[in-house]
């Protein structure tokens, strides 16, 4: 009884080794990727879109420091 347990057991073990180990069949199913062209399209649109973000960043932070520049300078105005 015991026997029979481990040889199944060893058998569950293999199995599941070898499931991980194994690589994946693609079995005739067509695999998509992207062309030359559309890989450069992609990067040079990912490239503006995080220059338009760094830029939008860069706006605020300045938009934001001068208008508080400008609340301080109204606030202080008449002291002497």
């Amino acid at each position: 009884m015991l026997t029979r347990r481990r040889q199944a057991m060893k058998r569950i073990n293999y199995l599941l080794w070898l499931s991980l180990i194994s690589l994946p069949a693609y079995a005739g199913m067509p695999v998509v990727t992207l062309s030359d062209v559309a890989r450069l399209r992609f990067t040079s649109i990912s490239f503006f879109v995080a220059l338009l973000l760094l830029v939008a960043l860069g706006t605020k932070y300045l938009w934001n420091s001068g208008y508080t520049l400008l609340l301080y300078m109204a606030k202080f105005a008449g002291i002497p």
